[in-house]
């Protein structure tokens, strides 16, 4: 018998039954028909509206979206090629309908409630401390130096840094 870890699912139970194959999953000669929670289904199976997370970015090469504690993403619209998914972000995004995800929500939604409560903590779990670049000299950061008034930060190369945008907008998004 084989054993994997899996992205928890919310309202996940013990002897729940979580399938990953593509083949219906048969249980006493059964075959399932319902969608278990948690499980792993072609996003071109999905109904629209349904929630899901864990999702691949292409066909069989493992989740890499909406893994965070507490997520979710929405399908909004189905087509024989594309899927639209509503990310966390608010973000629409289009996925190929071969692409697989599960069904649902990521468990442990309280998580961003937790306090580290001190910096040792923090260093505890591997984060090292963040120093704003505006509270930098000069020679450390582009933003760095500044006093009341002044000059407005700039690149290395005289290009200012904040506030304008940086996108050109003669490039072409394929």
């Amino acid at each position: 018998m084989k054993f994997n870890y899996i992205l928890a699912p919310q309202n996940l139970k013990i002897l729940d039954i979580i399938s990953s194959s593509q083949t219906p999953f048969f249980l006493n000669n059964d075959i399932l028909s319902q969608k278990q929670v948690g499980s792993f289904y072609l996003l071109s199976d999905l109904l629209v509206g349904d929630l899901v997370y864990n999702i691949e970015l292409f066909p069989n090469k493992g989740g890499r979206y909406v893994r965070s504690a507490g997520t979710f993403a929405e399908i909004l619209n189905k087509t024989e090629e594309h899927v639209t998914v509503k990310m966390p972000s608010g973000e629409q995004r289009m996925f190929y309908a071969e692409c697989r995800a599960c069904l649902g929500s990521v468990s442990n939604e309280n998580h961003f409630h937790t306090v580290v409560g001190k910096a040792g903590k923090s260093r505890w779990l591997n984060k090292r401390p963040t120093v704003r670049g505006v509270a930098m000299n000069p020679i450390d950061h582009p933003h760095g130096g500044n006093t009341c008034g002044g000059i407005q930060p700039k690149t290395p190369w005289a290009r200012l840094t904040k506030g304008i945008p940086t996108r050109s907008s003669k490039k072409k998004i394929n």
